[in-house]
């Protein structure tokens, strides 16, 4: 019928040109194609059988009568589309695990390098969403920040921000490159350069130790 094409039609275009925009969009992160492309693939069975059961009074009469093409639809559907999607999506949510570990080990490793076995209260770390849990109970303050926000953010903390871990990247990094570079205390002297780590491009910066025992005071 004139109607059931037209929603066919609008379904494949529907689907084309979102994946068309999606992958244009997210052309430069694989990780984010793979989770929206994959990851529910899972769903595909169901929304079918559930397509197949609201039209089954339309659909069971095809059945009956096209009993061997309606299987062989079936079995090509789900050797060659269902299971393989499956598969790849199992591949993909490995891949995720391994890498988002990785990350998290690697930065854990890089804090510990500079604190050891210290736990300050908080610390600024500015790569990614991935921290270890065997830093806490220390929290790892991961938002983009200006110096000025750094500043309200001490504040309102308990205690303030103890260790910097800066990336050139970072916008508190370029707002104060010029002290940096010169190995400078930063934001009003409350900072004061600690170390470099060359292999992975961070700059670590310590909270004073006489504005740190005055905030304990108070």
């Amino acid at each position: 019928m004139p109607v059931h094409r037209t929603y066919i039609i609008y379904t494949l275009m529907s689907v084309f040109f979102l994946n068309l925009i999606f992958n244009l969009i997210a052309t430069s992160v694989l990780g984010i194609r793979c989770r929206y492309n994959l990851l529910y693939v899972p769903l595909l069975l169901v929304s079918t059988a559930t397509i197949i059961w609201v039209n089954r009074n339309y659909l069971l009469p095809f059945i009956k009568e096209h009993k061997k093409g309606f299987t062989s639809i079936l079995i090509v559907f789900l050797v060659c589309v269902y299971f393989p999607y499956c598969f790849a999506s199992i591949i993909v949510s490995a891949w995720n695990k391994d890498l988002y570990h990785n990350i998290a080990h690697k930065n854990m490793e890089i804090v510990r390098k500079f604190i050891g076995e210290y736990r300050p209260m908080f610390i600024y770390f500015h790569a990614g969403q991935h921290t270890n849990w065997d830093l806490y109970p220390t929290r790892v303050v991961l938002m983009e920040m200006r110096t000025e926000q750094l500043q309200e953010i001490n504040k309102r903390l308990p205690r303030p921000i103890e260790y910097l871990f800066m990336q050139p990247a970072n916008t508190i990094f370029k707002e104060n490159q010029e002290q940096i570079m010169k190995g400078q205390p930063i934001v009003d002297n409350w900072y004061t350069f600690l170390g470099i780590d060359p292999e992975n491009k961070i700059v670590v910066y310590r909270l004073n130790p006489d504005i740190g025992k005055k905030e304990n005071d108070n």
